[in-house]
């Protein structure tokens, strides 16, 4: 296969996996206005009913995915980004919004120390991550995921 087609592959099929996750997620999911906040938005969808075992089952999921540049191939790396992002919700079903998956996301990296992932978001690699730096990744992270989502 050629280089150029792979490199089309990975978004496309970023666009795809993420589109059907969206489709997934409103459809196995309710509002739930009783776990907002005073300042959430009027509609949210959180999963239906997520037991304790599936919350369980979806952080131990979630702490043997590796980094993303630890992944043989696109299509290993598309199905594990897939599978954090099932989790995630799975394992945080009163979190929503963009906010919450970027933070989830940019915890992730931090805990498995994905030097090279946080780097794309603007960490210089050598210096610690506070709250300060944790901040500006997730800003980065939201930033980036718009930049990418619009035509």
């Amino acid at each position: 296969m050629h280089e150029k087609s792979k490199m089309f592959i990975l978004p496309a099929l970023i666009i795809v996996i993420c589109g059907f996750s969206v489709v997934a997620l409103f459809h196995y999911t309710k509002d739930s206005p009783d776990n907002l906040p005073a300042n959430a938005p009027g509609t949210v969808f959180v999963p239906q009913s997520v037991t304790p075992a599936e919350q369980k089952a979806a952080v131990a999921r979630i702490a043997t995915l590796k980094c993303p540049n630890e992944y043989a191939d696109y299509f290993d790396r598309a199905n594990a980004f897939y599978a954090f992002f099932v989790d995630f919700f799975t394992e945080y079903p009163n979190k929503y919004g963009e906010y919450d998956w970027s933070a989830g996301r940019i915890d992730f990296l931090i805990s498995h120390h994905c030097t090279s992932a946080l780097m794309v978001y603007g960490y210089d690699g050598t210096s610690s991550i506070d709250s300060v730096m944790r901040q500006k990744l997730i800003s980065s992270a939201m930033q980036s995921d718009q930049a990418t989502s619009t035509p």
